[in-house]
């Protein structure tokens, strides 16, 4: 709406005059086409890795034999059962003191603050270790077990 009608007290809903400057200004304030450049590309970069990783998990569990894979698949299962809620203040401390094996706090002295960064994101999707990790591991592990060993 145009200016006006936010001063026009018999304006609620509709406007007596439309214009499309308050999105044309919202556009130009924000960045918008930069921001939403980064946005897709992080997505989809993060989308790809995770897809990779869980297919990789998948495909050993649907495969390979090995001492403890009930053990791991039951873990990947209880991921699933498992609120994102229940974790979210784990992870937040697990990245904002990052250390792996105390390996930066001997190097420099303290551990490395991940927030504010994508390297939480690109961790998680690596390492398969993601909120629905667990059902897309689950799903293209049947979708391996029904393939032929032949394929």
């Amino acid at each position: 709406m145009n200016e006006k009608d936010l001063y026009d007290s018999s304006v609620k809903y509709i406007a007596k005059h439309f214009t499309l400057q308050n999105y044309k200004m919202a556009f130009d304030g924000m960045d918008y086409w930069k921001v939403l450049l980064r946005t897709t590309l992080l997505s989809g970069g993060i989308s790809v890795l995770q897809l990779i990783a869980c297919l990789l998990t998948a495909y050993g569990f649907a495969r390979f034999r090995f001492p403890g894979k009930n053990l791991l698949f039951g873990c990947v299962i209880f991921t699933m059962i498992v609120p994102p809620q229940v974790i979210m203040l784990p992870l937040f401390m697990k990245y904002r003191f990052f250390d792996i094996f105390g390996i930066f706090k001997a190097v420099t002295g303290s551990s490395v603050n991940l927030i504010d960064t994508y390297w939480p994101f690109i961790l998680q999707a690596m390492t398969c270790m993601g909120i629905k990790n667990g059902l897309y591991i689950y799903l293209l592990r049947q979708f391996f077990k029904g393939m032929p060993r032949e394929l």
